[in-house]
């Protein structure tokens, strides 16, 4: 008699499809199935209670008698499914080495036995990177077991794993950035138990230990443990739930705590400096004015003397503005028409010695015109200057002498910054994007500028004012030897609103912020979910979710956008499940990107 099993398929489509089978197979275990005209491995979920509707295919081949993931990850690909709104197929897909995608054997899982006692929660929210990490170290030699420690970057894994004592090394290994060869063999030293220690970016989330006894996540506010992928995995999140199922302790670390854990735990501040950063004023700056940009340039006197005496002491300076290109706007100064992307619709940049217009969103490039295209005014200027005029500037103040560079992804390369590096052993300026702020790892920077605060915290998201501040108070502490660094912060209103926490901690910054945060019930209070929808399908989700008597928001009217303000996922995942169907795969899916915190 045939039985029948559900599989969960790397597929968009959160339901299972069920197969027919010769014998009964353990969930969790491999299977290879057809689908349409292809082959798909997929993960058994569970027998069947009930035949199919239609016919039933039968699966072509078994590929584990046991399941390879182990009963953690197992229970934690099912756990991420719920919390993320996405099928459980996909997240096994993200959780699995891509040859156990493939089909690759492996040996059978080494069971665990469950630990008598649980982990303890703790915090390590030390500003200094040097002595923070040493504060991990100290607890990675205390523990027997085996350990997880994360970082939002490679090259800050990388950095700790050279730091690490040699006896801590031979029982671990560094996790690799990337996938292919390398990753699986990582992945098969960790479930082998031939390491107890991994250290790693988020890449390293998953790795299939049998069982953890202590997981750190450093800089665990950082938007770098948040995956560029749907669906938008949270490192921390995700190992905090690795925490909860395996016993294991949890230290969660960093320069300051995300809103989350303020909110729940309240981990106290440490003391730090109070002339760490100096605040100034863009009002009381020199404007220097550019040829075709209506908006003069400020830099605050303050800010050009200290650039000046260190970079003639042979120190390194950084100034960071996040307005890559030219200028953020091109106008026509006598009817006021903005020139807009023809493909997305965003408006375009300046760039190119303003003589080029560019889309920051999907990166258009168009030729300047010679005339306005509404009432053909050849006077055709740029707002709000960016990177390359601020670029010029700093090149004109500081003259021959000394070295400027321009620094932003575009530009990023290993060959490149070591001949920066080079360039800057006598000193220099770097001007660049909030990315500048990796060169602190690898170099010391004695003075920092950020050249307009207010435009940082004016972007439109509701968590704006915590990621300029976060920038600003990470760019006081990262890297090689921070307490020789000094801060220097133009503002229009410097010392007020989210900028007291600046020169008080922050500990103060989150008292402002999540109280106003917790009246306009924002995350870490709600969640605040973004479906983007296929064309033509926005009305329909609109008016079933207005129906199951959830908030609805269309910030956009002319994109295929919706916001969703709920309490518990699950009221959304049941209003979604039937636009989620395989069957819908004809009319394309929603994209569903959820804010915690």
């Amino acid at each position: 008699m045939s039985l029948f099993v559900d599989v969960a398929l790397p597929g968009i489509w959160w339901n299972d499809l069920t197969y027919c089978t010769e014998r009964p197979i353990d969930p969790g275990c491999r299977v290879v199935v057809p689908l349409r005209k292809t082959e798909r491995v997929g993960f058994v979920v569970s027998m069947a209670d009930r035949p199919p509707e239609g016919e039933a295919r039968e699966i072509e081949a078994v590929l584990d008698n046991v399941p390879p993931l182990g009963p953690e990850l197992w229970e934690l690909a099912k756990w991420a499914s719920t919390s993320y709104l996405c099928s459980l197929g996909r997240v096994l897909k993200l959780m699995s080495p891509a040859a156990l995608m493939r089909g690759e054997p492996v040996s059978a899982f080494i069971q665990v036995a469950p630990k008598a006692t649980r982990g303890k929660l703790a915090f390590c929210y030390v500003p200094r990177d040097a002595v923070r990490w040493g504060q991990y170290v100290e607890l990675l030699e205390k523990t027997e077991g085996n350990a997880l420690v994360l970082f939002p970057e490679q090259v800050q894994a990388h950095l700790f794993w050279k730091a690490l004592p040699a006896e801590l090394k031979e029982k671990g290994l560094l996790w690799p950035a990337g996938g292919g060869k390398k990753a699986w063999e990582a992945w098969l030293s960790v479930r082998l138990r031939e390491v107890s220690l991994v250290v790693g970016s988020p890449a390293a989330t998953f790795a299939p230990f049998p069982s953890l006894d202590l997981i750190a996540i450093d800089d665990e506010c950082s938007g770098a443990h948040a995956w560029q992928m749907a669906p938008y995995f949270n490192s921390r999140h995700i190992v905090a739930k690795r925490a909860d199922l395996t016993g294991a302790s949890l230290v969660l670390g960093g320069r300051m705590p995300s809103s989350a854990v303020y909110a729940r735990h309240s981990p106290p501040p440490p003391k730090f400096s109070k002339r760490k950063v100096r605040l100034v004023s863009i009002q009381r700056a020199h404007l220097f004015d550019h040829p075709g940009i209506a908006d003069a340039l400020p830099i605050n006197q303050l800010l050009i003397q200290r650039t000046l005496e260190e970079v003639r002491a042979k120190r390194t300076v950084l100034w960071v503005l996040d307005r890559k290109g030219y200028a953020m706007e091109a106008f026509c100064e006598e009817c006021g028409w903005s020139f807009f992307c023809p493909k997305c619709g965003a408006a375009m940049r300046l760039s190119g010695e303003g003589e080029q217009l560019r889309c920051p969103l999907c990166g258009e490039k168009l030729a300047l015109p010679d005339f306005c295209p509404r009432c053909r005014s050849s006077l055709i200027l740029g707002r709000r200057p960016g990177l390359d005029i601020l670029f010029h500037t700093a090149n004109a103040l500081l003259g021959e002498d000394h070295p400027t560079f321009l620094w932003h992804k575009e530009l990023q390369g290993r060959r490149k910054l070591t001949e920066m590096l080079s360039a800057l052993e006598d000193g220099g300026l770097v001007v660049g994007s909030r990315l500048v702020l990796s060169l602190l790892d690898v170099h010391r920077v004695s003075l920092i500028g950020w050249m307009n605060a207010d435009a940082e915290a004016s972007r439109p998201s509701y968590d704006a004012k915590f990621q300029a501040f976060r920038m600003i108070w990470d760019s006081c502490w990262r890297g090689i030897k921070p307490d020789e660094r000094e801060i220097i912060v133009q503002s229009r209103i410097p010392g007020r609103g989210w900028q007291r926490g600046l020169v008080r901690g922050w500990k103060v910054f989150w008292d402002d912020e999540l109280k106003e945060r917790r009246e306009l019930s924002l995350p870490p209070y709600v969640y605040l979910v973004e479906i983007s929808l296929p064309r033509g399908r926005k009305k329909e989700l609109e008016v079933a979710l207005k129906k199951a008597a959830l908030t609805v928001y269309d910030p956009e009217a002319d994109k295929d956008i919706l916001w969703v303000k709920v309490e518990r996922l699950c009221h959304l995942q049941e209003v979604l499940r039937p636009f989620m169907h395989i069957g819908q795969s004809g009319n394309g899916f929603p994209k569903i990107e959820i804010w915690r915190e």
